[in-house]
Formats: structure tokens, sequence, C-alpha cells
């Protein structure tokens, strides 16, 4: 559980500098492990609705273990439409320009973005958009001061987190590890290596 606590402490950071309150409706683009614990540690944070949104349906059936209320999947629906000024909080946590779009689309006026996923080195995004929807937008770099929150929440066991480590190697296969990880196989969320 150990290796969760990172990817949580991201999650919860990123809710920290949006402010999110308890209430909030949240929306988090990306059901990677990030994503999903971003779901979680907004559960944790108060949200009263946590759509999580990708393009893998595999990936959508751990959002409701995280924390989730609703899940849809991106390649079956216009996310911009559907989701159109519905959200206080958007957690964007895959980072590509279309994501970055589709968060200015998403929050509604006075709505709060945080663009957690780092994909993309550049994004075009509507700034005018961003000034009449009166938008905050932040960026998330990793996490501070929070892993111990992110600690003592997954030992309370509030969510089952355990669920996202989907493959485990032994140390001696180190490896094939990393390229099983690199392939993104379908199925696959958190690649472990572990010690006997």
């Amino acid at each position: 559980m150990g290796a969760l606590a990172e990817p949580l402490a991201v999650g919860l950071h990123a809710c920290n500098l949006v402010g999110l309150r308890g209430g909030d409706r949240v929306v988090v683009i990306g059901a990677g492990p990030i994503g999903l614990l971003a779901a979680a540690a907004a559960r944790a944070s108060g949200a009263s609705r946590i759509t999580v949104v990708d393009l893998l349906p595999d990936r959508l059936t751990h959002a409701e273990c995280m924390g989730a209320t609703d899940t849809m999947d991106a390649a079956e629906t216009d996310v911009s439409e559907a989701l159109a000024d519905s959200a206080d909080v958007v957690l964007d946590c895959v980072g590509v320009a279309e994501t970055a779009a589709q968060s200015f689309h998403i929050a509604r006026r006075a709505g709060r973005v945080a663009w957690v996923g780092m994909a993309a080195r550049t994004a075009e995004v509507s700034l005018s958009r961003a000034r009449w929807k009166e938008l905050a937008v932040v960026g998330v770099f990793r996490y501070a001061n929070v892993y111990p929150r992110a600690v003592e929440l997954l030992a309370s066991g509030q969510f089952a987190a355990g669920s996202l480590v989907t493959h485990r190697f032994a140390f001696p296969r180190v490896q094939e590890a990393l390229e099983f990880s690199a392939q993104r196989c379908e199925g696959a969320l958190k690649t472990m290596v572990v010690y006997d």
C-alpha cells in the first residue's frame, strides 16, 4: 500500500490547491492511478458528486471503489457537451491538449480547474472562456505537506486502493515489469515490483 501513498498525495494536493469544499461537484478526467486516487481524495475532502471520465471502460470499473458517484466513457460521449458547466472543480489527470480544453467547458462559472496530468508540454485553450467564466486555474506538480494524510487515508480502508495494483512482479523480474508497464496493456493500472 505504501506505493499508493504518493499518487494519493498528488490527488490530495490538487484538492487542496483548488480549495475543494464539502458539497463541491467534481469531475476527474483520467482514470489512471492518479486520477482514481484523485477521486478518492475528492471524496475524502467532502465532494458530494464525483464523475470520473476516461476512454478505457475497464479503468472506469475501478472508479466507484474510489468514491465516484458517476462515470463517463469518453470514447462514447462528447464530454464537453455532456458535462458542460457542471463542475465546481475539474481535476484533469491526463494533461493532453484535448482534456485541458475540456476542463474549461466542464467547469461552471467561477469554477476551479487543476491541471494534474503531465502528458503534454503545450495546449491551446480558450483564454476568453476562462476569463468570462472567471475560472481559477492551477497547475499541480507532485504534492506538499499531505503525505501523512495520504498514509492515514490508506490505513483507514475507506476505499479499496489495493484494487488499483493489477500486476505484481518479483524483484528479479524488474526489467520485465518496466517493459510491461510501458506497454500500457488493457486492464493494467498499477504495476508493482515486490520483494518476497
